[in-house]
């Protein structure tokens, strides 16, 4: 048979059409209000926690005023021809997230828990369902019910759990330490073909620098470590070539660079150490009005002389020795 909330009122014996009123195991009442279904519905908690409602149109908006903290009750809404929805506003929680579904067969009976534990959301469940014609309802068949039931909080010794004590006896302490004769394979070393790609960035690296044989010497000091080099500046000579066409050097002496300077063509410039010397540069590289620096290496292992030729009295030579 199908169940009305008159039936629930003659299953609770009571045939009064006045609110419900219900005592809890505690002996206290728990007032029972009838929800009149409509577009809106405002169940006030503060009425009563349990409501019945005769469900015949579609619910938009289903919300709960005047919760206090840890207020909760039930809702049973009976679906009287069927069909109809509800649609829970927006301080409601559904639980599941997915939201909760009514049975919706005309006839069928839906319970409906609810909870709120700050005063403001309330959240609720479907609790149970009744389906046409009565009986039980196989657990498959409940819709919207939660995929897990979490436990209420609790504890238990460790004698609680079967083995839990030889476990811990059997783990080593937080903070320990091992001495280096508890460690195996402590000791051991690899091959540079053991690590990847090793061999092809040492290939790519600098050789060790060694001074003198892999890098250069600046006056015989090594340019390697730290701080300043110190490099004297080269000696300067001005020669007139109007009556100079030679210069004497010590021994030991470098001469490293002639600068000449010329206002007219050479037809030939010749530098040496011998009387004529030796010509390094054609007179078409020396032209008029030009500075030219030019870098030799006569080295004087012992006193001698450089000699310059090719020049004219229009030319100045500037040299440059250590």
């Amino acid at each position: 048979m199908n169940l009305t909330i008159s039936d629930i009122r003659r299953t609770l014996g009571i045939y009064s059409t006045q609110p419900l009123t219900i005592i809890n195991g505690g002996g206290g009442p728990i007032a029972v209000q009838t929800i009149t279904p409509a577009a809106t519905v405002n169940f006030d908690a503060g009425l009563g926690s349990w409501g019945t409602m005769d469900i015949n149109t579609n619910v938009t908006t289903f919300n709960f005023t005047n919760l206090t903290a840890g207020a909760s009750g039930l809702i049973y809404v009976f679906q009287t021809a069927g069909g109809n929805t509800i649609t829970w506003g927006t301080m409601v929680n559904e639980v599941p997230s997915s939201g909760i579904s009514l049975l919706t067969g005309a006839g069928e009976l839906t319970i409906i828990s609810w909870s709120s534990a700050d005063g403001v959301v309330a959240d609720i469940y479907v609790q149970g369902v009744v389906g046409q014609g009565g009986g039980s309802v196989d657990w498959t068949q409940i819709t919207g019910k939660p995929s897990t039931f979490a436990p209420s909080a609790h504890a238990h010794p460790i004698s609680d759990i079967t083995s839990l004590q030889a476990a811990l006896d059997g783990k080593a302490a937080t903070s320990h330490t091992h001495t280096r004769s508890q460690i195996t394979d402590f000791n051991h070393v690899h091959t540079i073909a053991d690590v990847q790609n090793l061999q092809t960035n040492l290939d790519g690296k600098q050789a060790t620098l060694v001074s003198g044989s892999n890098i250069k010497t600046v006056n015989g000091q090594s340019i390697l470590g730290f701080g300043d080099l110190s490099i004297a500046a080269p000696s300067k000579i001005t020669l007139t070539p109007s009556t100079d066409t030679s210069q004497a050097f010590s021994a030991t002496n470098m001469l490293t660079r002639v600068v000449v300077i010329t206002s007219s063509q050479l037809t030939g410039f010749k530098i040496g150490t011998s009387n004529g010397g030796e010509e390094i540069l054609s007179a078409a590289q020396l032209e008029a009005s030009t500075v030219n620096v030019l870098t030799v290496n006569f080295y004087f292992q012992s006193p001698g002389t450089a000699y310059f030729g090719g020049i004219t009295s229009s030319t100045t030579l500037i040299l440059y020795y250590e």
